[in-house]
């Protein structure tokens, strides 16, 4: 129980204390009264297992990896929580796959992961879309791009435990589609908790409804909590 508590204080911490940076005026005040495209793109459809086992003299750490690509849609899924949470700013959001031909929406992702794995090599440059899909936005009438990009599933736990933490290395971009400029680019950490009985793996049980639930919760609760200050918009919500 103690390190249950104390895992569930670290885990609100750590998302509470995530400050961020604020969308400069003149784009806050352009995406309010604009059009914006949203997506969201899980780049690796795997959860990532990650068990710290206490030893007597030493510690180990054990790690598994299991593909969900087959049970769900996570990336309409995250879409469609982030286009709610825009509209609930009173925000003109859609997702970008209603203006993009699926060609097109495959590109939109490639450059997605492109842009992740230069970053994981070392060398970050400012996020732009490839040319057919910022021109098919711009042709729509989109504004702005945001984009919440995530790398995988990460669930961590340790052997003295009968709980986890799962979390999505994720980040929120927002671009200018009018000039391709990345104008917000910051960490948007999605974690919570979860309860097993003998294996971490029963995460996994009736096509991942643990930690469907759980990442999806985190998620819905992150965006309305953090997405007005993101964006400077005033609310009195």
């Amino acid at each position: 129980m103690i390190f249950r508590a104390l895992l569930v204080l670290l885990s609100s911490s750590f998302f509470a204390g995530c400050a961020s940076t604020t969308l400069a005026p003149e784009t806050s005040s352009g995406i309010q009264q604009g059009k914006v495209a949203t997506a969201a793109y899980t780049v690796d459809k795997t959860i990532h297992y990650e068990e710290m086992v206490y030893k007597v003299l030493y510690n180990e750490t054990r790690t598994q990896k299991a593909v969900f690509e087959d049970f769900w849609d996570i990336d309409k899924a995250h879409t469609d929580l982030l286009t709610l949470a825009l509209n609930n700013l009173d925000l003109d959001a859609s997702p970008s796959s209603a203006a993009l031909s699926e060609e097109t929406q495959a590109q939109l992702e490639k450059n997605i992961k492109l842009s992740l794995e230069t970053a994981r090599e070392g060398e970050p440059e400012p996020f732009k879309l490839e040319n057919t899909a910022r021109s098919n936005l711009v042709d729509a009438g989109y504004d702005y791009l945001v984009l919440l990009q995530t790398s995988n599933i990460m669930v961590k736990t340790t052997s003295m435990i009968d709980s986890a933490t799962i979390w999505l290395p994720s980040s929120l971009i927002v671009l200018d589609l009018e000039e391709n400029r990345q104008a917000y680019n910051e960490a948007f950490i999605i974690q919570s908790l979860a309860s097993y009985e003998e294996s971490v793996r029963e995460l996994e049980d009736n096509n991942l409804a643990i930690i469907r639930e759980a990442t999806q919760k985190q998620l819905a609760e992150g965006l309305e909590k953090r997405m007005a200050d993101i964006l400077a918009i005033e609310t009195t919500r």
